[in-house]
Order: structure tokens, then sequence, then C-alpha cells
């Protein structure tokens, strides 16, 4: 089996577990609710009645932040929590031996789950932009279609970091619950340093988290996010790297 056909079998094997609903179905969700939320909350928070509750007039920026806020939080936790296991398990199940027995290299094998997982996951955000877009629209009157989309490839770029250490990690480790344990746990670094570090943040992968936002709203162009975009794009090789490197001198 060459690595084309096994990046096939892969494709194919999502399509046929729930990962095909659970990442796509989610960023669905949190296109859709998003303005809807924004636009509703200051009626629900007036309808409280038990505080007095001041909040600005709600905008399309408002919409779109709660989209990438919603991405950035429950959305990248599903994404580690669906994909932890893309190589542990099947080195637990042995599963792994059967197909490496065949003419595929290790290094093959993590790519064709990390190439399989990107593709789920940056095919998952279209969908989900398209319906923010168009509910923000609906909602507020306007929506940016050009900045809304240079915010979401920020976001895809932070994205595939997370899923390079993710799998890189399940490449390494015995376990999916061990794999994931160490993804949390980079997870959490990756979001500390520019807290940390406030100096050089620019050059922190974890920036992206912020920088949809600041694009939106004016304080922060395209080329500035440039650093944090190349450091994490380094980061996802350097992690899938060391996952085939180590998982290389592993006896199966």
């Amino acid at each position: 089996m060459g690595a084309r056909a096994f990046f096939r079998k892969e494709l194919l094997e999502i399509f046929k577990t729930a990962k095909i609903y659970i990442i796509p179905l989610l960023f669905l969700l949190f296109g859709f609710t998003s303005p809807v939320i924004t636009k509703l909350l200051p009626d629900i928070l007036a309808g409280l009645g038990e505080m007095e509750i001041t909040l600005p007039e709600m905008s399309w920026v408002d919409a779109f932040g709660q989209f990438f806020k919603n991405l950035n939080q429950i959305g990248i936790v599903a994404v580690v929590l669906v994909f932890m296991g893309s190589v542990a398990e099947e080195k637990h199940r042995g599963t792994a031996i059967m197909v490496l027995s065949k003419p595929v290299s290790k290094a093959a094998f993590v790519l064709a789950k990390f190439g399989a997982a990107a593709l789920l996951v940056l095919f998952s955000l279209i969908p989900a932009h398209l319906a923010c877009y168009i509910y923000t629209k609906v909602l507020f009157g306007e929506a940016p279609l050009v900045s809304s989309l240079q915010a979401t490839l920020l976001f895809s770029v932070y994205v595939l970091y997370i899923l390079g250490f993710t799998v890189g990690a399940s490449a390494v480790m015995k376990s999916k619950i061990a794999a994931g344990g160490v993804s949390v746990g980079l997870l959490i670094l990756t979001l500390l340093l520019p807290a940390l570090w406030r100096e050089p943040a620019r050059f922190f992968p974890g920036s992206l988290t912020g920088y949809p936002n600041a694009l939106l709203t004016g304080t922060l162009s395209l080329p500035e996010a440039l650093p944090a975009v190349l450091s994490a794009l380094i980061l996802t090789l350097f992690f899938l790297g060391a996952g085939i490197f180590f998982f290389e001198k592993q006896e199966i």
C-alpha cells in the first residue's frame, strides 16, 4: 500500500466513524448560534430583572468575536479529544502492526493521520464561517467578507498547530489517555506563554487565539500576524517530526 493509498484509506476511515459528524457539526453549530446569541444577549440580560447591566450596542464584531471564542475554547478541546488517539489507539489495539507490515513507512503512517485530520477540520471551517457570515449579515446588517475570511485563515493555522502536537503526541505515547494528557499540557503551555512573556508574544502560536478579533477590529494587520503564523507552522512540522522520530524507535 503506497502512501497516497494509505491517505485515502485514512479519509475513508474518518467517514466510517463519528469523527465525520463531531467536528463539522460542532463548528457549524458555532457558526449558526454565535450571531444569534450575540444579538439576543442584551434582551436576555434585561430579562433577568434582578440587576441592571448596561452593555454597549452589539455589532458584527461581537458576533464574529463570539464565533472565534467558541472555536478557541470548545472547538480546540474537541479537536484534541477526537484526534488524541489517532496513532496511539491503533498501537494499543494492534492494528498498527498490521498496516505497517505492508510497504508503508511509519512516517507515512503518521503524516496520513495528520493529513486526514487536517482536511476534516479545515473543510469543517468553511460552512461554519459561511453560516456565521450569513447570519451576522442578516442580524446586524453588515459583515465584512474579506477580513472575516482572513480571521478564519489565522484560526486555521492555529488549529493545524494543535493537530500537529496532538498527532505527534499520539505517535509517541502508548495510550490515547497519555497522548491526551500531553496534548492538554502543550495546549495550556501554548496559551500561557503569550501572557507570561509579552515582549516576544508576537512570535508565539498562542497569540493566534486573539489575532482573529484584533484583525476584525482593525487593531492588527495580516502582515503583523506573520511571526506567529510562521512559528506555528514551524512548530507543527517540529512536533510531527518528533512524533515520527520516536515512533520509528518503538517496537510495535
